[in-house]
């Protein structure tokens, strides 16, 4: 029988315990020997395996020869530590709560406490929503501020004299030829202790415009959910268009200061707060209103109201105001215009004496309210509908019929 001293090529494949397998190549004369290595799930375990091949002619070069290896007691076995990576992740920080503002600040500052930006619009832009914006005392130029919140967002003065918006802003659309002090096109936005002053013109000037009219070139822009809360409003004649859901005016003197020259009625002045149909949800509450006087040129006829009320603008509350007296507001404090404003409350107000004859003249009071209110001078249901519910009225001028207690 011919023997073969070396056995080229003669591949062992090994069975291990377990139902594992795994191979080498035997290149010495038998007996072999060797190590194999195996892993499962992590864990690795080294075998040495030894055994005799006999009897090679009958195995074809190159051949395979099957043999099971068990581990012996001695065998070594290795674990291999597995070393997980944590991926490493950028986040970009929130914005701050607060953002502050200065006269003396710079919008190029990142709006810190230490480092303040100088317009409201600069700080409301910083803060996230829900925020806060201080403003410190100071005197302002006029103010315009822009883009949405999807929370209350307050810009809060350090003290309501002390914080002063001053003049009329060229960048604010026009309202009846005035530009005005405070331009809002955002949504969710909340003004609190400060003074609006529209300045001392002898004329007509405009405080505050929170409108998407078409003609206001806001890109677009929808505000609704503005709120002015502790603020005053002053100058020789501040008015205010608002077209926008949901506006809020809650404490705060409104008009012109004690002294202030009456504005010439032939300016064609506008309505000192003038609502149109897209304020729906209106509230006025705790508002002093003061008494605007017209200096009558060329025969024209003194026609403002204090609120006026303009087509179908509905679900308009005021309440807990003082209307104030001695003023030339022919038409009366509140006045309708044009269509049907619906669901309209007044609660608990106070109605001066004017140097006119109504404290109202209104139309379709099917769905109004009237409930606590002090009349001096009587209402004047134009088109001679009653309200829904007129109850606890007083004054001379309280209708008969709406002094009744309420159910």
């Amino acid at each position: 029988m011919h023997k073969r001293t070396l056995l080229a090529g003669l591949a062992l494949l090994l069975l291990l315990a377990g139902g594992a397998y795994a191979s080498t190549v035997i290149t010495e004369l038998h007996p072999y020997s060797g190590t194999v290595t195996t892993c499962t799930k992590g864990k690795c375990s080294t075998i040495t395996y030894a055994g005799t091949i006999t009897d090679l002619d009958t195995y074809p070069d190159p051949s395979t020869v099957t043999v099971t290896v068990t581990a012996p007691t001695s065998s070594t076995t290795t674990t291999t530590p597995t070393t997980t990576t944590t991926p490493t992740t950028t986040t970009t920080p929130p914005p701050p709560a607060n953002t502050y503002v200065a006269p003396t600040g710079s919008d190029a500052n990142p709006c810190t406490q230490v480092l303040p930006c100088k317009s409201f619009d600069r700080g409301l832009d910083l803060a996230p929503s829900g925020g806060t914006v201080f403003v410190a005392n100071g005197t302002y130029v006029p103010q315009k501020l822009t883009g949405d919140k999807t929370s209350a967002t307050t810009i809060v003065g350090e003290s309501k004299s002390g914080v002063r918006l001053v003049d009329n802003d060229t960048d604010c659309e026009p309202v009846f030829g005035t530009s005005a002090t405070l331009c809002v096109e955002a949504a969710n936005v909340t003004l609190q202790n400060m003074t609006i002053d529209t300045g001392h013109f002898g004329n007509a000037s405009s405080a505050l415009l929170v409108s998407a009219q078409t003609n206001q070139a806001c890109g677009g822009c929808n505000p609704h959910d503005v709120t002015l809360r502790n603020v005053d409003v002053t100058g020789d004649y501040p008015s205010s268009t608002i077209d926008a859901a949901r506006f809020s005016y809650s404490g705060g003197t409104y008009g012109p200061p004690a002294g202030a020259p009456p504005t010439v009625c032939g300016n064609g002045a506008g309505e000192p707060i003038w609502l149109y149909p897209g304020a729906d949800g209106t509230v006025i509450d705790g508002v002093t209103i003061m008494p605007y006087r017209l200096s009558v040129v060329g025969g024209c006829t003194p026609h403002i109201e204090d609120i006026r009320l303009q087509d179908d603008v509905d679900d308009v509350t005021v309440r807990n105001t003082v209307f104030k007296g001695g003023g030339d507001e022919g038409s009366g404090h509140v006045f309708t215009s044009g269509s049907l404003a619906d669901r309209v409350r007044f609660e608990n107000d106070t109605f001066e004496a004017l140097n006119g004859s109504y404290a109202m003249q209104v139309t379709n009071l099917g769905t109004w309210i009237f409930t606590g209110n002090y009349f001096a001078q009587p209402p004047s249901s134009r088109d001679g509908t009653s309200p829904a519910v007129a109850c606890g009225n007083t004054g001379p001028g309280a209708p008969v019929g709406w002094t009744g207690a309420c159910a």
